[in-house]
């Protein structure tokens, strides 16, 4: 089961307090979830990681590997997801 973890330096607790203080927060919640939807697919479209640092290349064995299985295209942030994972466009 995949998971995530971020850390926002001490910005919780004030996040926490205006959630707290607001009479519906489904609003901004959604937009804090679209956001994190965006910047994700923006990271997979350019293969680089939360930094913005690319991903490792992957090696010519490894190139040949997935050739000869259709696992295409070959990009190590996209292609086929894994069995009862989704992407939802």
């Amino acid at each position: 089961m995949a998971s995530t973890r971020a850390t926002f330096d001490g910005a919780a607790a004030q996040l926490a307090e205006l959630i707290g203080r607001m009479d519906d927060p489904r609003g901004l919640l959604a937009n804090v979830a679209e956001h994190l939807l965006n910047t994700t697919r923006d990271r997979f479209r350019d293969q680089a990681g939360p930094e913005g640092v690319p991903g490792t290349r992957l090696r010519p064995p490894t190139i040949g590997n997935r050739g000869r299985s259709k696992l295409m295209p070959i990009q190590i942030l996209s292609g086929t997801p894994a069995r009862g994972c989704r992407l939802d466009q």
